[in-house]
């Protein structure tokens, strides 16, 4: 067996996992030179039974500028639940700089992974913001188990690689010392 062949192997048995990896969920548009651009900082893990708060600044995609409530853009937020049902609709708190949506403790009984859409319009023009979120028990990220057996299967096939190509390359020094 030759040497490069198995070292070519390990490689690509390493970047078989990136195939598998989530591709980013947040849309927003972007393909528009006119409208609102929100700017969004979203945190992805929330706890069940804690509140949350999101802020939104929303600018003028033409000319860059900040935009409020007084300058007439009206902002909502709407909460889906797992089988596409809008559970809230959320309006912003009145803030000079900002749109500020709340959402009380334990409004959410489930775990889960929910989606929300943030809409934003004035008279002329609209803007809108799409992302998901998770619910879980401590409010951070939960390792799943069904990544577990995929990822101990492709540890050991690389273990054995690594094994196997030290055994060529120490057969192969006492082969050429000969």
């Amino acid at each position: 067996m030759d040497k490069k062949w198995v070292i070519s192997l390990f490689f690509f048995l390493m970047f078989i996992p990136a195939v598998f990896a989530v591709p980013p969920s947040d849309i927003f548009n972007i393909y528009a030179d006119k409208g609102l651009q929100l700017e969004v900082p979203v945190y992805k893990y929330y706890g069940v039974t804690d509140g949350a708060e999101l802020y939104v600044h929303v600018f003028n995609k033409s000319d860059g500028t900040l935009l409020t409530k007084h300058q007439g853009v009206n902002c909502s937020v709407e909460i889906y639940s797992t089988n596409g049902s809008i559970i809230y609709n959320i309006y912003p708190e009145n803030t000079d700089h900002d749109f500020r949506f709340s959402y009380p403790p334990n409004s959410f009984e489930d775990n889960g992974v929910y989606s929300f859409n943030i809409i934003c319009n004035t008279t002329e023009e609209g803007g809108f913001y799409t992302g998901f979120f998770e619910l879980t028990d401590s409010g951070e990220e939960k390792l799943s188990l069904q990544v577990l057996p995929i990822v101990l299967f492709f540890g050991i096939i690389c273990l054995l690689l690594l094994f196997g190509a030290l055994y060529l390359f120490i057969s192969g020094k006492k082969g050429s010392d000969e």
